[in-house]
C-alpha cells in the first residue's frame, strides 16, 4: 500500500475529498502500523474520528474516543474527554433534543454536561415546561429544585425509556449535586442495565467519578479539572528541572576541569596525527573532559520536547566553544607571551583585550545562573549564551 507517510496522506486527502468510507481503512492501517506514540498520531486520530462521525459509525467513534482518553498526549486526551459525551448521547428522531456536551474546565459553569434549550418534541406543553425548568435549575446549580422538577416530569411520563437517557442523566447529576448520592448511584446502575452502549459508558464513568469524589457536586468536572491541571504542572516541573540540570552541567564541568591536563587537546591531536589512535593514558582525562557535554548531547539527540532540545543545543554549543578555546590555547599557548609583549606597546589596545577577556570570562561564569533564572522569568524565550560558537 506504500509507506506509512503516504498511507496517512492518502487518508487525509480522502477526507478532504469527502470520501470518508475510503479514508477509514487507510487511517486505521496507518494507526496500526505506527502506533499511538507516532508524532502525527493525534492528527490521524482526529481525522479518523471525523470519518467515523460522517459515516455514522458511532460505536467505532466511541471506542476510539475511549482509547484516546488514556493517550499520553494531554491535548489529545482532553479533546477526547470533551468529545465523548457528545458521541454517547443516543437520541431518537422523535425524542427530546436536549443535548449534553463537555464544558471546558476554565468556564464558569464547571458542570460535567451542558444543556441546550432546543424545543422538546413528544411532550405536552406542561411537561415541556416542567422539564425545561428542571434543566435550567440544574444548569444554575439549584440542585434541590432540579431534583423536584425532574422527578415530577418523570412521574408524569410514567415510563423509564432507556432510548431517551438525557433526562435520567440529568436527574443523576441533580441527585449528586443535592447530596443524594445513593439515589444518583441507583439511577446510574439502572442506566447500566437497560441503557444503550453510550448511556452505559456515561453511567459507568459517573459511578467511578462518584467513588473518587463522593462529596463533589459535579464529580466528572472535578476529575477533568484534575486531569487537565495535574499533568500540566507535572510536565512543567519536569521540563524546568531538566533545563536546570542542563545548564548546571556547565558548573560540573568547571569542577572537573582541574582533573583535565591543560595539554590534553594538544597531546590528543599529536597522538591522532602520529599514531592514529588514542593512547591509554589519555582515555581517562578525555572521558572526564567529555562527561559534562554528554548530557546536553544526549537530550539534543533523543528528546522530542522543543524547549528542552533548544536548551540542550545551547549548552552543547557552549561546550563546543569551550573545547575550541582549550584547543587554541594548547596550540598557541607559547605565543601568548609574545602577543602580550606586542600589545604592551599599545596600552589602550592591551586594556581593551584584557577587558574583553574579563567580560567573556565573567559571562562564562555567571551565564548558567542567568540561563536558569531566565527559564522562570521569560520561559517563552530561549536564553542565548554570549561569545559562543553555535555549530549545532
Amino acid at each position: 500500500m506504500g509507506t506509512a507517510s503516504s498511507v496517512l496522506q492518502q487518508g487525509i486527502d480522502a477526507i478532504r475529498d469527502g470520501r470518508y468510507t475510503d479514508a477509514i481503512p487507510l487511517l486505521e492501517d496507518w494507526c496500526g502500523m505506527t502506533g499511538p506514540h507516532a508524532e502525527r498520531y493525534p492528527e490521524a486520530a482526529r481525522v479518523l474520528m471525523q470519518a467515523y462521525q460522517e459515516t455514522h459509525q458511532i460505536d467505532e467513534a466511541i471506542a476510539l474516543c475511549q482509547d484516546l482518553s488514556h493517550h499520553h498526549n494531554e491535548v489529545l486526551k482532553h479533546w477526547a474527554w470533551k468529545l465523548l459525551p457528545t458521541l454517547t448521547k443516543q437520541l431518537p428522531q422523535n425524542g427530546p433534543t436536549t443535548e449534553f456536551v463537555t464544558l471546558p474546565h476554565n468556564e464558569d459553569d464547571h458542570t460535567a454536561l451542558q444543556i441546550s434549550n432546543k424545543k422538546k418534541l413528544g411532550d405536552t406543553p406542561e411537561q415541556r415546561q416542567i422539564l425545561e425548568s428542571g434543566l435550567e435549575a440544574l444548569a444554575a446549580k439549584k440542585y434541590e429544585k432540579a431534583v423536584a422538577r425532574l422527578e415530577d416530569y418523570l412521574q408524569q411520563k410514567k415510563q423509564f425509556d432507556p432510548a431517551k437517557p438525557e433526562t435520567h442523566i440529568a436527574l443523576a447529576r441533580a441527585y449528586q449535586g443535592n447530596r443524594q448520592r445513593q439515589e444518583a448511584i441507583q439511577v446510574c446502575q439502572h442506566l447500566m442495565k437497560v441503557g444503550e452502549k453510550g448511556t452505559r459508558i456515561w453511567a459507568h464513568q459517573y459511578l467511578e467519578a462518584i467513588k473518587q469524589y463522593p462529596r463533589s457536586r459535579d464529580p466528572l468536572a472535578t476529575i477533568r479539572s484534575d486531569e487537565e491541571a495535574t499533568p500540566e504542572i507535572r510536565w512543567d516541573v519536569t521540563t524546568k528541572a531538566t533545563i536546570i540540570a542542563l545548564h548546571s552541567s556547565i558548573y560540573v564541568g568547571l569542577l572537573l576541569s582541574p582533573l583535565v591536563p591543560q595539554d590534553l587537546w594538544r597531546n590528543l591531536g599529536l597522538a591522532l596525527i602520529h599514531e592514529g589512535t588514542v593512547s591509554a593514558d589519555l582515555l581517562l582525562p578525555l572521558a572526564i573532559a567529555l562527561l559534562p557535554v554528554s548530557l546536553p548531547i544526549a537530550y539534543f539527540v533523543t528528546t522530542e520536547d522543543k524547549e528542552i532540545r533548544n536548551n540542550a543545543r545551547e549548552v552543547a554549543n557552549y561546550w563546543i566553544t569551550s573545547f575550541c578555546i582549550a584547543l587554541i590555547i594548547s596550540v598557541v599557548g607559547p605565543m601568548a607571551v609574545m602577543v602580550t609583549e606586542a600589545l604592551s606597546k599599545i596600552p589602550l589596545l592591551l586594556n581593551l583585550v584584557r577587558l574583553t577577556l574579563v567580560l567573556a570570562g565573567f559571562s562564562y561564569a555567571v551565564g548558567p545562573l542567568i540561563a536558569i533564572a531566565w527559564t522562570f522569568l521569560k520561559p517563552q524565550r530561549l536564553f542565548r549564551y554570549p561569545f559562543i560558537l553555535r555549530l549545532l
